[in-house]
């Protein structure tokens, strides 16, 4: 079964940020990676902030070395919703 991909507001606000930051060529590998979670999402582990595993928020690692980027998205009927696009150094989400 393929996901409908959403994205909320603040997911696209961090991918336009994003956008303005990166090479065309990276960015377009990081939306083809976030497209790829429409086939099989349940690949990806839960977020490991507090209540995101009972609340069902996995999330998608992207990206190699000192430039990883977070994905958070929940599952919900034929639904993916992308919530949140985070540089993975940042500090964790809460709640």
């Amino acid at each position: 079964m393929a996901y409908h991909v959403l994205y909320r507001r603040r997911a696209e606000r961090d991918l336009e940020r994003l956008a303005q930051a990166v090479t065309l060529e990276w960015f377009d590998a990081l939306l083809d990676a976030i497209e790829s979670l429409a086939e099989f999402p349940e690949r990806c582990a839960f977020a490991p902030e507090p209540g995101f595993r009972v609340r069902g928020i996995p999330e998608l690692l992207y990206g190699e070395g000192h430039n990883i980027y977070r994905i958070l998205y929940r599952v919900k009927d034929e639904r993916l919703q992308i919530l949140t696009v985070r540089h993975a150094r940042r500090r964790a989400l809460g709640r």
